[in-house]
């Protein structure tokens, strides 16, 4: 027997123990390292992790203590599970003595093979396009009342964003809702805050904002139920996920896409500079359309003058309907009075011609006769023919008259209808501009909008009552024309004892009796004194 061999006999043999700490001692020399293998038989149990780290025929049981495992499972895109690829790191290699059981001590985890996740995410794509997700896109705000914020809380996303929408739009309101952007808890969170932004009537745009990664960093923007989220409800969602070329799917669904916070910005919120020149513009043409006011009101002027002319002439037509009466009463008493005066003066030759006897002694007598008879007919028959011709001219001047106030009525009535149609075209066109520019105005811009409106409305509301008061007092007037009664309106007719009509004071005489006629009888006066105005001379 070997000599050598001897000394290792039982004699030798040393505790288990010592073998044990030679154990662990020979693997305290391994030193910390990243190893590639597969996830087995994953166990949690007080906050730690137990599994099994297999590749091919090897297999190493490993731990990952409660700190490292909390911080781990915030950052992976997904819990871990059996036969996940994943790069752990190990800070030390254990020997157990007591289940005599070798494991490794896990600090990190990361999920390898990116092109699985890729393809997760091309697939979850393909099924948002299918339900016509990717094309829902909403509007834009013009100036939007609040903007919802979603970014980790205290991130440089965060910051970035608000400092770039401030800068171009000091005005601007923003609601910060803080969320988890990475992990797997982040999907749960970032679709509670999408809907606490929704639920608030004030937010009229969100923005998700995050600094970029890697395809397992953005996993959570691949979420299926956040993207259908996103593309469902009503408030417009734009997604500001970074720079890289690394494209969620949370981009194909919402409604703008943003690489950088500027282009967020740019897309939330117009230029302060940009918009007052907007608003400038919109101050001159509301000044031009106050000036066009200004031009219309001058038409009423003119429309008002053209009425109080319109109102003279209907009193001289009144008047040459009076003389017009006259002149037919007067002629038709003169008529009869000349009839009967012929008659009278042929019944009067008749009975001369049949009491004087025949003879020629009697022919120069009657013949005399008979011409200063037929003289007096042919005055009494140019008296009649003057009387008619007065009649006719009176006539033909009234009908005149009538026709010029009925030209004046319909001209008036025209001029009416266009300065009506041009104070609503006016308003129309100021309130479409005014909504066009500050419908969805913020506050400081929502009190200039206001403050604006508000002065349009109340200058063209007043020419619009002004232009109606007055049309409707022109309208009632033509529609008196011709049943107008002078009489009506306090005048009098004044006629002498004959029946004679007065228009004078000259005709009047101290202690003559008169006759008034109403528009409901007629009284009698006496004249004690007359007094004639100075252009009389008396």
């Amino acid at each position: 027997m070997n000599p050598d061999l001897a000394e290792r006999k039982p004699q030798s043999a040393v505790p288990l123990s010592i073998v044990v700490k030679r154990i662990k001692a020979a693997v305290a020399e391994v030193s910390a390292g990243w190893v590639e293998a597969e996830i087995n038989k994953v166990t949690e149990k007080s906050g730690h992790f137990w599994f099994e780290l297999a590749g091919g025929e090897d297999s190493l049981k490993a731990v990952m203590w409660r700190g490292d495992a909390q911080r781990v499972a915030r950052d992976l895109p997904e819990p871990l599970a059996k036969g996940q690829k994943v790069h752990a790191r190990y800070d030390r290699v254990d020997f157990y003595g007591p289940h005599g059981a070798l494991r490794i001590v896990i600090s990190d985890i990361r999920f390898v093979g990116e092109g699985e996740l890729l393809r997760r995410r091309t697939e979850s794509l393909e099924r948002l396009r299918r339900e016509g997700l990717c094309d829902k896109k909403r509007p834009l705000p013009a100036i939007p009342r609040c903007i919802g914020l979603i970014a980790g809380r205290e991130s440089e996303g965060q910051f970035d964003v608000i400092d770039a929408i401030t800068k171009r739009w000091p005005p601007a309101q923003i609601k910060f809702v803080p969320s988890l952007v990475q992990g797997t808890r982040a999907p749960e969170q970032l679709i509670s805050s999408l809907l606490t932004l929704e639920a608030d009537p004030e937010v009229d745009v969100i923005a998700v904002c995050r600094g970029g990664g890697s395809v397992q960093d953005l996993l959570a923007f691949d979420d299926e139920e956040l993207c259908r989220i996103i593309a469902n409800i009503e408030t417009p969602v734009v997604a500001a996920i970074g720079h890289s070329r690394n494209r969620p799917n949370a981009y194909y669904v919402a409604d703008a896409e943003a690489a950088v916070p500027q282009a967020a910005a740019e897309l939330l919120v117009p230029a302060e500079a940009d918009h007052l020149r907007v608003f400038d513009q919109a101050l001159r043409v509301i000044g031009r359309e106050l000036a066009q006011t200004s031009g219309r009101t001058s038409l009423v002027e003119n429309l008002r003058k053209r009425l109080e002319r319109f109102l003279g002439l209907e009193g001289q037509r009144s008047r040459l309907q009076q003389l017009d009466a006259e002149l037919q009463a007067r002629g038709g008493m003169h008529l009869r009075a000349s009839a009967a005066v012929l008659e009278g003066s042929r019944q009067a030759i008749e009975t001369a011609r049949h009491r004087i006897p025949h003879g020629d002694a009697f022919d120069a007598p009657k013949a005399r006769l008979r011409a200063a008879a037929e003289r007096v007919m042919q005055d009494e028959h140019k008296a009649l023919i003057g009387a008619e011709r007065l009649g006719h001219s009176a006539s033909r001047s009234c009908k005149e008259q009538r026709t010029a106030c009925d030209r004046l009525g319909v001209s008036l009535e025209g001029d009416i209808r266009r300065s009506r149609r041009g104070a609503t075209t006016a308003r129309e066109q100021v309130g479409s501009l005014a909504d066009r520019l500050c419908g969805s105005a913020g506050r400081s811009v929502g009190r200039v909008q206001q403050d604006i409106d508000g002065k349009a409305q109340h200058v063209i509301g007043a020419t619009q009552k002004r232009l109606d008061a007055f049309g409707d007092a022109i309208v009632a007037h033509m529609r008196q024309i011709g049943a107008l009664d002078p009489s009506a309106r306090g005048f009098a007719l004044i006629r002498t004892r004959q029946g004679g009509i007065v228009d004078s004071a000259a005709a009047f005489q101290a202690g003559q009796e008169i006759r008034l006629e109403l528009h409901d009888g007629s009284a009698e006066a006496h004249i004690d004194r007359v007094a004639t105005s100075k252009k009389e001379g008396k």
